[in-house]
């Protein structure tokens, strides 16, 4: 961990079409009902 200078997200879909928010949580593990909750 020592090696990462910068962590982004791109929120306004600026640098990739997808959502970062969801592909974020999908690669972490979470269900799309939970994604859902967590929205809500």
């Amino acid at each position: 961990m020592k090696d990462i200078k910068l962590i982004c997200f791109d929120l306004d879909k600026t640098l990739i079409k997808q959502n970062s928010w969801c592909e974020l949580n999908f690669a972490l593990g979470i269900s799309r009902e939970e994604d859902e909750t967590l929205f809500q």
